[in-house]
Parts: C-alpha cells; sequence; structure tokens
C-alpha cells in the first residue's frame, strides 16, 4: 500500500499541478507541500479536505489509500477555471484557457 506522501504527489502529478500552484490555493508555503510530499510533516484535516477536493480524489483515498483514485481526471483547464485566484497563473493554463 502507498504512503499519504506518495497518494499526494500522484494526485498532484495527475493533474499537472506544480507544489506552488497546490501552495497557493491552499494559502501555505511551498516548502509545506514538499514537506508533506516528503513525509516530513502531515496536513491538518482542513488542508486533507481541500486537498482532496482540488486534486479530485476521495479524502478517504487521500488519508488511507483504501479507494483507487477516479477513473478520470479533469483537465488541468477545467480544474483551473473552478480555482478563479490561480486561473491566471496556473502554468498548465497558459496559452489553452478559453
Amino acid at each position: 500500500m502507498s504512503s499519504f506522501p506518495s497518494r499526494l504527489r500522484s494526485a498532484r502529478g495527475a493533474l499537472l499541478f506544480t507544489q506552488d500552484q497546490v501552495a497557493r490555493v491552499l494559502r501555505v508555503s511551498p516548502k509545506t507541500i514538499a514537506n508533506w510530499e516528503n513525509g516530513r510533516a502531515e496536513p491538518n484535516v482542513a488542508a486533507l479536505a481541500q486537498l482532496a477536493q482540488l486534486l479530485r480524489v476521495s479524502l478517504d483515498w487521500l488519508v488511507t489509500g483504501v479507494h483507487r483514485l477516479p477513473h478520470s481526471f479533469a483537465t488541468p483547464v477545467e480544474v483551473c477555471k473552478h480555482l478563479v485566484p490561480l486561473h491566471e497563473r496556473c502554468l498548465s493554463c497558459e496559452g489553452r484557457a478559453s
């Protein structure tokens, strides 16, 4: 079974988000995201819920690894459109936003 840090990296990577982009949405430092992904720290419950929503995975899967990732992810552009504050800065959206 995979660890929380590897599930977080996997889900973030599947949406092509950088650590900086996730950090901006959660209003934490990029170093905090790196620490979560390297197992040096763990997010609080509120941050876990935000991560699950942002990364389009279940909270259960993110925390325990019990549930599988959804079969299809929203595209980075679709996710960015729902994250208005990040939309204009989202590197994966540059040149593709409609």
